[in-house]
């Protein structure tokens, strides 16, 4: 039912588009089955808005760094955990959410080791931690699969190998976002702006920084299967610095982060699609939404400081105008 009887197969962009919406608001996908492409859809969508309720606030406690070091350790913790209980798909979503909070606490923890130790910058420290396990990652995952190639899938994802179990594990994450979201919104607000103020306050600031390090470990995990751990930091991070150009507040940059993510999970799957129908080319659609987040990216930044722009000289000649006419 994938092959010549999916509804997606031979579709354009625009098609695909009609098709997957009129089979969502026919109620096909909850009730009918679900064909590969709607199950990235889902999938997609889930990935993104778990990010953008993470992310947002990783872009405003300027977290970025350490989000990219995580994203790239926590593949070190995935790979240990296959080693020390000697599966390689048959572990648990708890389980691999742990392995991923270890590791990304394990690099933390080293990051500020070297940091004060070795009197190096936060940056070079960083650098330093997940290049050594990241590194340290492959080898093991080489040692443990014995073929250097398998670890693709693993880093880069496969969303081709989506199934209907794996729709379950990432919503699970996303709704955990959204709740834990909801409920320290403020004290996430206070603690990303001003953590000495938010002390004072009375808010536990390192209790608030473990819970963002358990959403971020946990939303890497949800995304591990269908973007790979190193694009899961593109949907992590690139919604809320788009929205932060351009947005004033706090729960805008969060709704437009939210848009964006979901503009782009819907988007990914329909160019993947239309691609290989015309021309043959089957690419991978976690680049492909990266792609589509770099471009959004790119476009409200010329947009907005074009703005800015043109508003800087119409205010010049206006003040212009204004000194002649008093003259």
């Amino acid at each position: 039912m994938i092959g010549a009887f999916s509804p997606y197969h031979g579709v354009s962009f625009v098609q695909f588009l009609k098709v997957f919406f009129s089979r969502a608001f026919s109620g096909e996908l909850f009730r009918g089955h679900l064909f590969i492409d709607d199950i990235q859809v889902i999938i997609f969508l889930a990935i993104a808005l778990s990010g953008a309720f993470v992310g947002t606030f990783l872009v405003l406690k300027k977290m970025a760094m350490y989000a990219n070091a995580v994203s790239h350790t926590v593949l070190f913790g995935l790979v240990s955990i296959c080693l020390f209980t000697h599966q390689l798909t048959e572990l648990s979503l708890g389980t691999l959410t742990l392995a991923s909070v270890s590791t990304a606490l394990l690099t933390g923890f080293l990051i500020y080791f070297i940091r004060n130790i070795f009197r190096v910058s936060e940056e070079a420290s960083t650098a330093l931690v997940f290049s050594l396990l990241f590194s340290m990652s492959l080898l093991l995952l080489v040692f443990l699969t014995r073929n250097a190639h398998i670890g693709t899938e693993l880093i880069l994802g496969n969303a081709d190998s989506l199934t209907r179990g794996d729709i379950f594990p990432v919503y699970t994450i996303l709704c955990i976002n959204l709740i834990v979201s909801l409920i320290g919104f403020r004290s996430f607000v206070c603690v990303s702006f001003d953590s000495v103020f938010s002390f004072s306050l009375g808010i536990p600031v390192k209790i608030i920084d473990y819970v963002i390090i358990l959403q971020l470990s946990a939303s890497l995990v949800g995304a591990f299967k269908a973007v790979g751990v190193l694009m899961a930091l593109a949907f992590l991070l690139i919604p809320g610095l788009i929205a932060k150009v351009f947005v004033v507040s706090v729960r805008g940059m969060l709704l437009w982060s939210l848009i964006f993510g979901a503009v782009t999970a819907v988007l990914a799957p329909a160019c993947s699609r239309a691609i290989l129908t015309s021309y043959g080319v089957g690419l991978s659609t976690s680049g492909i939404s990266v792609f589509i987040l770099m471009a959004f990216y790119v476009v409200v930044c010329l947009f907005h400081y074009g703005k800015k722009l043109a508003y800087k000289k119409f205010y010049s000649e206006d003040s212009k105008n204004t000194e002649l006419t008093t003259l």
